[in-house]
């Protein structure tokens, strides 16, 4: 048995779809007696509604840049988790930094600060800023720039300003923050210790900065539509989903 974890936004989901190709090929996979499952910075309850939407098949969703791994039917396996009170000082710096939006992740619930000039974001429940600290324990916080550039400055602050509380991820425009640690490796690593699986039989699939990790640390792949830097890590890029699965099942491209 092997593991495909694959990243959803801008690697399986692409151009605003997932393609019957690519959800055929993983039901090739699965049927061949593998694992496939979703590592994305989304919270759980975002990344279950988008795969039942689109009809994708998971046996597991690692959700939050590797800090909550859920299986197949929505139980919480493992979580990495912070206590709340350690965002005190970190939701001020999102707001005077121009952060859209400051939503922590709690759970399967998603609280957002309400603060003046924030943009619209999904939202469980709204909290003023000094209501953080009394959050339960929390598996991320996120935000998102207007460009690219600015995102990658506050991630590099964040992790400056906060080293040993709070690890900035940048993805695009958007930059997630968990616990110290967290990762997308991470988790897979706990994933695989979890189902009692080596790691060499985890095969990981990403396009962005926040890929960039755990295609390393599991000499991961890509997609032809990925980030420059990503692809110039990647053990090998794929046009889609469906031609790595087929590769790595013998069937050719």
């Amino acid at each position: 048995m092997r593991i495909l974890a694959s990243d959803y936004d801008g690697t399986l989901r692409r151009e605003d779809r997932v393609s019957a190709v690519d959800l055929q090929a993983i039901g090739r996979w699965r049927s061949a007696g593998n694992r496939f499952g979703l590592i994305s910075g989304r919270g759980y309850t975002s990344l279950h509604k988008e795969a039942e939407n689109n009809g994708v098949p998971c046996d597991f969703y690692i959700c939050n840049n590797g800090c909550a791994i859920y299986d197949a039917g929505g139980q919480v396996l493992w979580e990495h988790t912070a206590p709340s009170s350690d965002l005190t000082d970190l939701v001020p710096f999102i707001i005077q930094t121009g952060g859209f939006h400051a939503a922590v992740t709690c759970g399967r619930k998603r609280f957002v600060v309400r603060y003046d000039g924030m943009k619209d974001t999904e939202v469980d429940e709204w909290i003023v800023p000094n209501q953080v600290a009394n959050l339960p324990p929390f598996t991320q916080i996120d935000t998102s720039f207007d460009q690219e550039e600015r995102a990658a400055w506050f991630s590099g602050e964040v992790n400056r300003r906060f080293a040993g509380k709070i690890t900035a991820h940048q993805n695009g425009v958007c930059v997630d923050m968990v616990p110290a640690g967290g990762s997308k490796p991470a988790g897979l690593s706990q994933y695989a210790a979890l189902v009692g699986l080596d790691e060499s039989q985890i095969l990981t699939v990403g396009d962005n900065y926040n890929d960039l990790g755990m295609i390393e640390a599991f000499h991961g792949f890509t997609v032809t539509s990925a980030k420059p830097e990503v692809i110039a890590k990647a053990a090998k890029v794929y046009e889609s989903i469906a031609c790595l699965i087929a590769d790595q099942m013998g069937c050719g491209e």
